[in-house]
C-alpha cells in the first residue's frame, strides 16, 4: 500500500457514507485515468485527492457526471491529436469528428458500442485503448 493506512480506512468509510462502495474500483479507475482500479495503488497525495472530491460532490450522480466529463475530455483531445475532427459552420470551429469516433469504437473498441452507450467505467477503459493507439502514431513519427 503506497499510503497509510488511516487514510485506506477514510477512503472506504467515505464510499460507505456515499454508497459508492459497490463502484468503488470503477471510480478509482477513472480516477486514475485508467492506470489501476485499486485504491491500493494510489500514493498519498492521490487518495487524499480521491477523498477530497468524493466529500466535495453532494451524490454519487454527480461524480459520475464529473468522472465522465473529464473522460470524454481526453478521449476528445486525443482525437484532435489523431487529427479525427471536422469544421463545424455553426459553432465556426473545429469540433471532434463523432461519426468516426463511434466508427472506431464499434469496430475496435472493447465494447462494440457508441460513445454515449458507455459507462463511466467502459469510457475509461477505450479511452486508454484509445490513448496507445495515438502514442503509438505519435512514436512511428
Amino acid at each position: 500500500m503506497n499510503h497509510s493506512l488511516q487514510l485506506h480506512k477514510k477512503l472506504y468509510s467515505t464510499y460507505k457514507k456515499k454508497g459508492l462502495t459497490e463502484n468503488r474500483r470503477e471510480i478509482v479507475y477513472n480516477f486514475t485515468n485508467g492506470r489501476t482500479d485499486n485504491s491500493s495503488d494510489l500514493n498519498t497525495n492521490e487518495i487524499v485527492q480521491l477523498i477530497s472530491s468524493l466529500t466535495e460532490n453532494s451524490s454519487s450522480e454527480n461524480l459520475k457526471y464529473q468522472i465522465s466529463s473529464r473522460t470524454v475530455n481526453k478521449l476528445f483531445s486525443l482525437c484532435y491529436t489523431y487529427g479525427w475532427k471536422k469544421y463545424d459552420e455553426q459553432k465556426k470551429k473545429d469540433t471532434v469528428d463523432i461519426e468516426r469516433l463511434n466508427a472506431w469504437l464499434f469496430k475496435y473498441g472493447k465494447y462494440h458500442k457508441a460513445l454515449n452507450d458507455h459507462s463511466p467505467y467502459e469510457l475509461g477503459i477505450v479511452t486508454a485503448q484509445f490513448e496507445k493507439i495515438v502514442n503509438q502514431l505519435l512514436k512511428s513519427l
